[in-house]
């Protein structure tokens, strides 16, 4: 779509049934970025969505490949949500940090 970081799917088999995997790419500025850590959410669980440095709020994390890849684990029904964020320097004073982060939500059957 053109975000600045983007959770983009290879391909989505719909509907998406509990256990299933979908391979995905992390961009930034339309280029894969390695490295990057997921967090997973099951909104049934009735966590928080917050920085990616807070794992004890999701149901997983996980890290992409060196090309920027992963596979979602879609492990219960109902909508997941992963997050991607990216914590670069900020440029203006008296700021340390730039938090980039992005969602992608999925329903699962």
């Amino acid at each position: 779509i053109g975000h600045k970081i983007e959770i983009v799917p290879d391909h989505l088999d719909i509907p998406l049934r509990q256990g299933d995997r979908v391979a995905a790419t992390v961009m930034l500025d339309g280029k894969p970025l390695p490295g990057t850590t997921i967090g997973v959410l099951s909104v049934k669980q009735g966590g928080q969505l917050g920085h990616i440095d807070e794992h004890e709020s999701f149901h997983a994390v996980l890290q992409t490949d060196a090309q920027g890849r992963t596979e979602l684990p879609l492990p219960e029904r109902g909508w997941m949500v992963y997050l991607a964020e990216v914590v670069q320097p900020d440029p203006m004073e008296g700021v340390d940090n730039r938090y980039i982060s992005t969602t992608l939500s999925l329903w699962v059957q």
